[in-house]
């Protein structure tokens, strides 16, 4: 974790944030106030700060994933009836917010850290401006762990680190397993995270439940594996996929992963199209028939482990601001950044 003490930060609770936060807004008015999200978890709503600052003319920077199309529970499993109304109803909430914001900006609008190209796509569907959207992610620093070699065999080697809960599709993962399991390939799955997988069928499968893993112990553990497997129904971004990436493990990842976009514009992994159970099963054959292949994806990880160190998101971030508000310099550029 990030130890933010040194920059002194103070701590506003839910029931207080009107209050406090307008008065933060009012004693620095020619400050950019960054805000993590439209709504926060825990209480936390900033739609009616952020509206009030644009009003005032303060310069407001917005960061926020994509939200989810897939009728299934975001932290926790939920009844399904509710789960697809949500899907239903957050595009129409996507585009009215855009509307809201455009009418309380008094000079300029918003800009807007879409975190992933899924979110800056919906975005755009929502009709907010293009030029007020920056795409960034999620970023994490490079563990220097003890070199340990993989363990040599004529399998592959996964490993998946989430909960387990049915938005992150371990029901894929398994009937992948399973089919190439009935066509004698070999393959075994290390899942780490909270939960329990009694909802996921994976009696007779080489599925293994590790446990839970602590933050500072995922990247050395990853290390030992072939690849990561992430087969999120939807992950608005997907850390883990970072994580690997700085261990140059490849990842294969479903087709609603934020960040898919390190895996295309890097080749550093592979992409299947999400809850197609058949089409993973074809990535990961592709991986066994052709350790070329894989060793390819693994010198790709290492490529790409070099541009999405959280000192490259900071410089971007800073240069996105420079030019969307002071118009200096060049609209930045980034791998996260680049459509596939």
């Amino acid at each position: 974790m990030v130890d933010l003490r040194e920059l002194n930060p103070i701590l506003i609770p839910p029931q207080k944030l009107s209050g406090e936060g307008r008065k933060l807004l009012r004693e620095n008015p020619d400050a950019i106030h960054v805000f993590q999200a439209f709504r926060g978890r825990e209480g936390y709503n900033y739609l009616p700060l952020i509206a009030f600052a644009l009003r005032k003319g303060i310069k407001v920077v917005v960061l926020d994933e994509p939200y989810s199309t897939s009728p299934v529970g975001y932290f926790y499993d939920e009844n399904r009836l509710l789960a697809y109304f949500k899907t239903w109803v957050r595009p129409a909430l996507r585009y009215a917010m855009g509307k809201l914001l455009y009418a309380a900006s008094s000079s300029q609008k918003p800009c807007i850290m879409s975190l992933s190209l899924i979110a800056q796509e919906q975005f755009i569907k929502a009709k907010f401006d293009p030029d007020t959207l920056f795409p960034f992610g999620y970023f994490v620093p490079r563990q220097e762990i003890v070199s340990k070699s993989r363990k040599e065999s004529t399998g592959l080697r996964l490993i998946f680190v989430g909960a387990l809960i049915a938005r992150k599709g371990l029901d894929i993962l398994a009937q992948a397993v399973r089919n190439l399991q009935e066509q004698g390939r070999r393959v075994t799955v290390d899942i780490y995270g909270s939960g329990n997988l009694n909802a996921v069928s994976i009696s007779g499968l080489s599925i293994r439940h590790q446990g839970s893993l602590p933050f500072d112990q995922i990247q050395a553990v990853m290390a030992e594996h072939d690849a990561l497997v992430l087969p999120s129904r939807h992950d608005g971004w997907g850390v883990v996929v970072n994580e690997a990436l700085m261990q140059g493990v490849p990842v294969i990842a479903s087709s609603r992963v934020g960040a898919k976009c390190l895996l295309e514009a890097s080749g550093a992994g592979l992409i299947f199209e999400s809850e197609n159970a058949a089409d993973l099963t074809e990535k990961l054959k592709m991986l066994l028939q052709n350790p070329d292949l894989l060793n390819q994806l693994r010198i790709n990880a290492r490529k790409v482990s070099q541009e999405i160190t959280p000192e490259k998101a900071a410089q971007y971030f800073l240069d996105a601001l420079i030019y969307y508000f002071y118009k200096d310099g060049t609209r930045p550029s980034a791998i996260w950044a680049t459509p596939a």
